[in-house]
């Protein structure tokens, strides 16, 4: 989830500042170390049997270790509370889980192979559950495309059942037609929003293609009365060209695992306007808009989210890493010869 400049989330941002400070001081005073020792080889030089440690290093190697160890698990669980308390300030629109706008129908009618597959690939991480592909009205049932991710089509949200079970849910657009609309059928029917909701609540993921801002998508985008003055495109109520092959990944999107698509005839149909997205958590762009679909400022995959393929590590990982850092000192303080370990 994205937070906005809130005073909760400037101690967020403090804290990260921090951690990145205690990296640099790390590398910093290893570096300035006598360079006949190689940093790198500390863990084998002083925790292998036979070595003869050199207690002028090691005091400092030790210090340093221990240090930043602390510092850094202090850093990383500071933000992560910043974060939680946010989280909690933010408004109800706020979602736990994350929803991405798709302007493009590049998968469901021109079947466009890579993309497909990193689509799938990307939201579903490492997560081994299957992705749920919500056809609505008139949609085409689509394959994994060589991504390996299981691919399950429905043709309503209730004929997907506990939608928990997913690591995703992608919603094609209605008709099956180019250009869209969103499928608008799939979400107003009878229960649809409200589970879709809950599974958002629950930190699942959700892609709209040809999303177009209208009013049915309200509970899931946060928006109050439609979005579509803000989007360009198709269906959009901007203007703007409705077919294009100029978007351009962008460096988030490539850390999501997207390419630069290859040129189709028409990869792009909408295109969203960061300015107004950004005001309800949408600030990861994947692709930049093409110039004649609002250009800077715009994209053509927005997110309020990274992918299960973006995601950063989870509390538990910080613990192990700093646990494993902190058995290091000590193994390395152990080989010492008794008295080495005490300053002069």
């Amino acid at each position: 989830m994205i937070v906005r400049a809130t005073p909760a989330s400037t101690y967020f941002l403090d804290a990260a500042l921090e951690t990145h400070l205690v990296y640099k001081s790390f590398g910093q005073m290893v570096n300035s170390l006598d360079s006949s020792f190689p940093a790198f080889l500390f863990v084998f030089y002083y925790i292998t049997p036979g070595i003869k440690p050199a207690p002028s290093h090691a005091r400092k190697l030790i210090s340093v270790l221990e240090e930043f160890s602390m510092t850094f698990t202090k850093s990383c669980f500071t933000a992560f509370a910043a974060l939680a308390v946010t989280a909690f300030c933010l408004p109800s629109t706020m979602r736990a889980g994350t929803v991405i706008l798709e302007g493009s129908d590049a998968i469901d009618f021109h079947g466009l192979a890579s993309y497909t597959a990193q689509v799938w690939t990307a939201l579903d991480g490492s997560s081994a559950l299957p992705i749920a592909v919500i056809v609505g009205s008139g949609g085409h049932a689509v394959g994994s495309d060589g991504s390996g991710v299981t691919i399950d089509n429905f043709s309503s949200v209730a004929a997907a059942g506990t939608l928990s079970n997913y690591a995703a849910l992608y919603f094609e657009g209605d008709g099956g037609d180019n250009e869209g609309p969103e499928g608008d059928s799939a979400i107003t029917a009878a229960g649809a929003s409200s589970a879709v909701s809950s599974y958002l609540a629950g930190g699942g993921t959700v892609m709209i293609e040809d999303y177009s801002g209208g009013a049915a998508w309200d509970p899931i985008v946060g928006t109050s009365g439609g979005a579509n003055a803000d989007v360009s495109g198709a269906y959009g109520g901007a203007g703007g060209n409705a077919c294009s092959d100029g978007e351009t990944v962008t460096p988030v999107g490539t850390a999501n695992g997207f390419t630069q698509p290859p040129v189709i005839g028409c990869w792009e149909h909408q295109s969203y306007n960061e300015a107004f997205f950004s005001t309800l958590g949408f600030t990861k762009s994947f692709y930049d808009a093409a110039p004649d679909m609002g250009g800077a400022g715009w994209s053509g995959l927005l997110s309020s989210g990274v992918t299960l393929t973006g995601a950063t590590p989870e509390p538990t990982s910080i613990i192990l890493l700093s646990t494993l850092l902190l058995a290091v000192a000590w193994l390395a303080r152990k080989r010492l010869p008794q008295g080495a370990s005490k300053t002069n």
